[in-house]
């Protein structure tokens, strides 16, 4: 399929420039969607693939018109989606969330399009987060949160997690009344791995570093690390999804979780140390001395055998973290800037 042209949303966050990158050096023709205010940089960053990346401007997921985005285009692949805490009410985000969805699903389908892979999340599947596991879970498994039960919360993170289980449900309710759309979902946990060219920080925000973030809390020696390390290179998930385009649409509903093996951020930071000896007195004590945590276990065979998956070691994703994270503070701190945890 590496003819036909594919549309990206999202082009500047951590997956969707990993998704790009890797379309571009497949040999595909990429269209991206993103902020106004980033299409210039979004271009800057592949500038040698000129001939088959354009971006155009996308500000309303939940409402703009994809029309001029959707020309000529074969597939989908959508990982655009609100960041938690931007709507004014937990109301609003679970609208903007499902619609932001919906919209190009349906506007993808009134154009033709049939092939349409979109980015979940392992939060959809009702994961336990503290105590002993009591199932593996699968593709079946989903979270019983409703839409009342964030309204009630009022929490910005119970409110992602609706997001979530509620745009998904509402993708497949959609695909199962248009069965000729042929769907992929995938379901990772945290992304983690070194940044695309097309994703950029120029000052020191933290927030930008995503999942990230939770790596880089281990390089400070009075950082409390989340409790949660469970997490997937960005670069496997970006691939997979890639993938999805050319699987075929007989393999019953392709809702698939990408998971990578678990450790403790006591494992971490015990790794970091070993490889790389100069960062050992800035790690994170509380991790040094955590211990150990029993995960939820996801099972991943469907995504190797429909997908073709792989899967990084976690050991590999961790330095190219570390470093990619050691390469940006350093570049930060070049320019006179502060920042702290």
């Amino acid at each position: 399929m590496s003819s036909s042209l594919v549309l990206v949303t999202g082009v500047t966050g951590f997956l969707g420039s990993h998704i790009v990158k890797l379309l571009l050096e497949q040999g595909f023709r990429v269209r991206g969607t993103a902020r106004s205010g980033k299409v210039s940089s979004a271009l800057e960053a592949y500038a040698q693939y000129k001939d088959s990346y354009e971006v155009v401007p996308f500000d309303d997921l939940a409402c703009g018109d994809y029309t001029t985005a959707l020309q000529g285009v074969g597939a989908i692949i959508h990982q655009a989606a609100p960041l938690p805490g931007r709507e004014a009410s937990t109301e609003e985000a679970l609208n903007v969330a499902i619609e932001g969805n919906l919209n190009i699903l349906r506007q993808g389908d009134k154009a033709g399009i049939t092939k349409f892979v979109f980015a979940s999340s392992w939060g959809t599947l009702g994961a336990e987060g503290k105590g002993q596991p009591t199932r593996v879970l699968t593709d079946q498994d989903w979270s019983t949160i409703t839409r009342e039960e964030a309204i009630v919360a009022g929490n910005v993170w119970v409110t992602y997690a609706a997001e979530k289980v509620l745009s998904e449900r509402a993708i497949w309710d959609y695909v199962d009344q248009h069965p000729h759309i042929d769907a992929t979902a995938v379901n990772p946990p945290f992304l983690y791995g070194p940044f695309a060219p097309g994703y950029r920080t120029p000052e020191p925000n933290l927030n930008a570093l995503g999942s990230n973030s939770f790596i880089y809390g281990l390089l400070s020696p009075s950082a409390k690390p989340s409790e949660w390390s469970r997490g997937v290179d960005v670069r496997d998930v970006a691939q997979a999804m890639i993938n999805a385009l050319s699987t075929p649409s007989n393999v019953g509903r392709k809702r698939i979780l990408l998971t990578a093996e678990w450790y403790s951020w006591k494992d971490a930071v015990e790794y970091i140390a070993a490889e790389r000896p100069a960062l050992k007195d800035r790690l994170s004590v509380a991790a040094r001395d955590a211990e150990s945590v029993t995960f939820t276990p996801f099972d991943p065979t469907r995504a190797k055998e429909v997908l073709k998956a792989e899967f990084r070691p976690w050991r590999v994703t961790l330095l190219d973290t570390v470093d990619a994270l050691i390469a940006w503070e350093s570049e930060w701190m070049s320019k006179g800037l502060s920042f702290s945890l």
